[in-house]
């Protein structure tokens, strides 16, 4: 969580996101793990462990 929140509250994002919220509504979910059973065998996820 500590990159996620990194990269959210960097400049460049702080700026790119009043862009998107101008012209989107969105909803994020953060994730830190999910079960290799979850993953979809074509969403190119690696595993992190």
């Amino acid at each position: 969580m500590a990159t996620l929140e990194a990269m959210y509250h960097s400049p460049e994002y702080q700026e790119a996101m009043q862009h998107r919220q101008a012209a989107s509504q969105a909803r994020f979910l953060a994730v830190e793990t999910l079960p290799e059973s979850l993953v979809a065998p074509d969403a190119n996820v690696k595993a992190s462990h």
